[in-house]
């Protein structure tokens, strides 16, 4: 059974507003502070409902220009919400390993199995950390029409990082 949605009418107005802003164009807070009729600061979820929208809709996506609002993204500009959320892959894990270790090293008594689970998470956070990096980015063939197999994936990542991996 389909699940159906309502969506509010400032919500409406504001993904309106953003389906109509053709590639490149900015939609400024004033903007949609006019469309809804009220400061949309403290709403601010209001824009970000409509963004998803907008999104759903039309395919619209947008970047956000800070204290301007949002900018329709161009098809040369795509790549970038990739390298964006790689950029806080490695930000949010670096982070929660500092806050992991600075856990550990405060306590002293620390149950052996909570000990081993910290350190299993840093493990992965790392990991996840360093496979981030715009160095470990695949490498496609010029003619790629969609994304690799993540076995492809992860062969070029660990090629780029040293290792002979043999098939």
């Amino acid at each position: 059974m389909a699940q159906t949605t309502t969506i509010s009418a400032d919500t409406r107005a504001i993904a309106d507003l953003l389906n109509a802003a053709s590639y490149g164009e900015e939609v400024t807070i004033d903007a949609m502070s006019n469309a809804i009729g009220r400061d949309i600061r403290p709403v601010r979820y209001i824009a970000l409902a409509a963004l998803r929208v907008a999104e759903r809709e039309t395919g619209a996506v947008f970047a956000t220009v800070r204290c301007v609002g949002y900018r329709r993204l161009t098809s040369d500009e795509f790549h970038q919400i990739g390298s964006t959320a790689r950029a806080r892959i490695r930000k949010v894990s670096k982070r929660s390993n500092r806050a992991m270790s600075a856990a550990m090293e405060g306590t002293n008594d620390m149950a052996p199995a909570a000990r081993m689970a910290v350190l299993r998470e840093q493990s992965t956070l790392g990991l996840l950390a360093h496979l981030s990096q715009d160095r470990h980015a695949p490498k496609l063939a010029p003619d790629a029409d969609r994304p690799q197999p993540l076995a492809i994936t992860m062969r070029g990542a660990l090629e780029a990082m040293g290792v002979k991996v043999t098939p």
